[in-house]
């Protein structure tokens, strides 16, 4: 029969059988080790703040870790029941390494966002099972960011309309704090303290004056607009609108308008311009000069990209061209940018080129021999490699059980090599 490498044996004669008792690890340990069977127990998930949690588990039972646990990977997703609208739902992992370790503490999360959370052993020959079912935690709240979609669709000469969506990232409950016993709190709650209900808070003023010369106004729970009066004519006007939470007031959006009759589009842009050395392997730093924007400023531009066709190496090529969007509507398009390319032709140099923007994928590590393994991988794809690839560099160290030794680097310079042997010396 085959056995693991450097596994004991001892064989003791029986009258009917023969016994097997295995070393290091527990009698019930099987003779190939495989991946934990089960999950860790007794997970759980704390908020810390509006952006981190800590995730704690006890071990798996002894019976399901079918080898040595080597460490821990805490699985993070997003609730899809509550998922926002266009947000980021790919799953992320947290890697403890170590099977001495019982919590994680996960950083850099949402604000406000309700995750699931599971965590999963692996063993030497990969990943276990996730616990199960999920935990759900939501990160705590924060101020909000700000009101986006700002725009006035009516000036006059002496009033405005002012017209908003609710924050992106509302980051919690946007409220504001309402002092009141009667029906007033009974339609919440039959209470005799504040209470909350939703609000925004605008200020406007001269963009020439101080801010503490602004006219301030609290909206009521349903506004998505607002109406100034008693406005200067011909004068250029600040607006700053600003969300609330239980944590405060958020970040404010501003946007400056003109009160005149006079409003029309804008004039295009100028012909977009990209200097050489913005060009990088995957971005280009475009600049323009704005148009005239008829009285009623610029709230955004739209690029619009044509793909060219390619040389040899060129990775990507294409022209640029920009419109500028006010109150009022669109401006025509620029005249086209000159065509470019990330990467230069064969017959020039290829000072674009960078390092690959993917690493290989990892197929399988197997036993070889007592002191060596096979690896095999898949190399990036084509358009990640950005450049003309010469080679694999593997990086690999021994894991000990209560500690881990520093890496070891082996450089491979086929670039068509898809295995390699790893020996111990």
């Amino acid at each position: 029969m085959e056995l693991a490498p450097r596994l004991a044996l001892h064989l003791a004669p029986l009258p009917t059988t023969v016994g097997l008792f295995l070393s290091p690890y527990s009698s019930s340990s099987p003779l190939a080790p495989t991946v934990p069977s089960s999950g860790p127990t007794n997970v759980s998930a704390l908020a810390t703040t509006s952006s981190s949690m800590l995730v704690r588990w006890s071990e798996i039972p002894e019976a399901d870790r079918n080898g040595l646990v080597l460490g821990y990977k805490v699985d993070l997703g997003i609730n899809v029941r509550y998922k926002e609208k266009d947000s980021d739902s790919q799953p992320r992992f947290w890697l403890v390494e170590g099977n001495s370790s019982r919590s994680a503490q996960l950083t850099g999360l949402g604000k406000y966002v309700l995750y699931e959370v599971q965590v999963l052993a692996f063993t030497r020959i990969g990943d276990g099972s996730p616990s199960h079912p999920p935990i759900l935690e939501r990160t705590l709240d924060d101020v909000p960011g700000p009101p986006i979609g700002i725009l006035f669709p009516e000036v006059r000469t002496t009033s405005v309309r002012l017209i908003w969506q609710p924050p992106a990232a509302p980051n919690g409950i946007i409220l504001v704090l309402l002092q009141g016993t009667g029906a007033a709190c009974s339609a919440v709650h039959h209470c005799s303290l504040p209470f909350f209900s939703t609000a925004y808070q605008i200020t406007h003023r001269l963009n020439a004056t101080t801010a503490n010369t602004a006219a301030v106004e609290v909206l009521a729970p349903s506004a998505r607009q607002y109406m100034a009066t008693g406005l200067k004519p011909e004068s250029v006007y600040l607006f700053r609108i600003t969300a609330q939470t239980r944590k405060g007031w958020g970040e404010a959006a501003e946007a400056l308008v003109v009160t005149t009759e006079k409003r029309d589009r804008p004039q295009p842009p100028s012909k977009p311009v990209v200097q050489q050395e913005d060009v990088k392997a995957r971005s280009v730093l475009l600049s323009w000069e704005p148009g005239s924007d008829g009285l009623s400023p610029v709230r955004y531009y739209t690029i619009q990209t044509r793909e060219l066709p390619s040389g040899r190496w060129a990775l990507h090529s294409a022209s640029f061209r920009v419109k500028a969007t006010n109150d009022i509507g669109d401006s025509e398009f620029s005249e086209e940018s000159e065509s470019l390319t990330t990467l230069q032709a064969e017959s020039t140099p290829l000072p674009l080129s960078t390092a690959p923007d993917e690493a290989p994928t990892i197929l399988s590590v197997t036993p070889h021999t007592t002191t060596s393994v096979l690896i095999q991988w898949q190399p990036p794809a084509e358009d990640k490699i950005n450049g003309i690839l010469l080679g694999f560099r593997i990086r690999y160290r021994e894991l000990l059980y209560e500690g881990l030794r520093g890496f070891t680097l082996r450089g491979i310079n086929n670039p068509g090599a898809k295995w390699a042997e790893l020996t111990c010396k």
